[in-house]
């Protein structure tokens, strides 16, 4: 059986919910049950587990903008696990984590999927970031607020820190474009997700790259 997660992040080692150990999907984040801004909600359904943050904050803008976002994603989810139930027997669980919140809302959903036959869990890592009018953050915000947020630099990123850090990347992978998702962690930094399979192979799990400081 696959295990489906979704994040609102690494190696096979690591692929445990957060209580399990204080887990986290990558750099720049924090797993909560609840703060001053978000507390977490579960929705079981089978062999399904969603938990996903509830803004409970004064902001109302925000607030039904996130709503919105929620529930429109949580249905997209549980619908596509319920069409694969009878095919394959699928299951999933989804959970989620807390990045950069000071000045705008920033966090990851991990989406992972189980199927029988499958030879190990598919993840993928959702990042989402809103600012305080509950705008969604572009990759042209990014822009606005990061220096020499260009390709040539990405690359260099990735071949540097992948070297740090051990991971074994494809021998011909290519960039040619930055990844759809991205998360602003609490440490202020904006980190790209390259999901798994992308540039390395499944061992390496997704790859997270940091990208320099929002500001």
């Amino acid at each position: 059986m696959i295990r489906f997660v979704i994040i609102f992040i690494l190696s096979f080692m690591l692929f445990f919910p957060e209580e399990v150990q204080g887990w986290v999907a990558g750099p720049g984040l924090i797993a909560v049950k609840e703060n001053e801004n978000f507390r977490t909600a579960e929705i079981r359904n089978g062999q399904t587990t969603v938990a996903f943050p509830r803004y409970k904050g004064n902001n109302e803008i925000f607030h039904q903008a996130f709503n919105d976002f929620i529930e429109k994603e949580l249905t997209g989810y549980i619908e596509a696990v319920k069409r694969g139930e009878k095919k394959r027997n699928i299951a999933g669980w989804v959970t989620w984590q807390q990045g950069r919140t000071r000045d705008v809302y920033s966090i990851i959903f991990v989406k992972s999927l189980t199927y029988e036959g499958g030879a190990h869990p598919m993840t993928y890592i959702k990042g989402v970031t809103w600012n305080r009018d509950g705008k969604r953050i572009t990759f042209n915000d990014l822009k606005e607020h990061v220096k020499n947020l260009t390709i040539e630099n990405l690359r260099t990123a990735v071949a540097v820190q992948c070297e740090q850090k051990g991971i074994h990347l494809y021998s011909d992978y290519r960039i040619d474009d930055f990844p759809k998702e991205f998360y602003i962690g609490h440490d202020g930094k904006v980190y790209f997700i390259f999901q798994e399979y992308e540039i390395a192979p499944y061992a390496a799990g997704w790859i997270i790259i940091s990208m320099g400081k929002y500001q």
